[in-house]
């Protein structure tokens, strides 16, 4: 019975990494969004520039969302070791 306060506490820590990582893909979104509403497609002048930064906003959110699930996904391993060890 000694061993289980240490593996609550992994699961405990696998769940505030879980937060942590959601909470990056949701921040990660609403950056996305708003430059998204800066982009101006209506004006033919402006359609190079703007494809241009929604090509390197699409470009970027591999790494990101990449790191968001990395994060949820370690969270989760760390409760699947705290919990289902017992």
């Amino acid at each position: 019975m000694s061993g289980m306060p240490w593996l609550w506490y992994v699961g405990q820590a696998g769940i505030c990494i879980e937060i942590v990582g959601a909470g990056f893909g949701v921040w990660f979104a609403l950056d996305t969004g708003r430059r998204w509403r800066k982009l101006n497609p209506g004006s033919y002048g402006g359609m190079g520039p703007g494809l241009a930064e929604m090509k390197a906003e699409f470009m970027s959110q591999f790494p990101k969302q990449l790191a968001a699930f990395g994060l949820i996904g370690a969270g989760l391993v760390l409760q699947f070791v705290g919990n289902f060890v017992n």
